[in-house]
């Protein structure tokens, strides 16, 4: 099986605690609330937030997304040192081409906020080629979802305090 590795770092003048609690403990909830024109629904399917836990996705039509769903299993996650590990495995965004992507983040405190790294490992079916546009989509998603965030955390600081 071949897998394609990525590393993304960002920094975000909001505390760790509060874009954790965003961004993964209360993702379902605050996805939805900050970017209503992207994200249709999201829930949790099975679980209750921790490791096992699935949550699942329903982009709108002009998310413009070239996918409408995806399903994401909580592998590990350690709250107190801003750490999760989660799958996606289920989706158009899978497809053809991919079994699974496995991302996993980890924030760390600054001063004035926080920095985020993310490593992605897309792991692809025999014989698959990589679709450089499914990384990319990915990339897009994240990047315009966590500073949809950060501006929303600025502009509320009682939200995931």
């Amino acid at each position: 099986m071949v897998v394609i590795k990525t590393v993304e770092e960002a920094t975000y003048r909001v505390p760790a605690h509060r874009m954790f609690k965003a961004l993964v403990t209360e993702r379902q909830i605050m996805a939805p609330k900050v970017m209503p024109s992207f994200f249709s629904n999201m829930e949790i399917v099975h679980g209750d937030g921790g490791v096992g836990t699935v949550k699942k996705a329903t982009f709108t039509q002009g998310s413009g997304l070239p996918f409408k769903t995806m399903s994401l299993r909580i592998d590990a996650i350690d709250i107190e040192k801003y750490y999760v590990r989660s799958t996606l495995f289920e989706g158009e965004m899978i497809g053809d081409t991919l079994e699974k992507i496995v991302h996993e983040t980890k924030m760390e405190p600054l001063e004035t906020g926080c920095k985020s790294t993310v490593r992605s490992e897309y792991h692809l079916k025999p014989g698959a080629v990589f679709n450089e546009a499914i990384a990319e989509a990915t990339k897009m998603h994240s990047q315009i979802l966590n500073k949809a965030m950060e501006e929303y955390l600025l502009s509320h600081p009682d939200v995931c305090a």
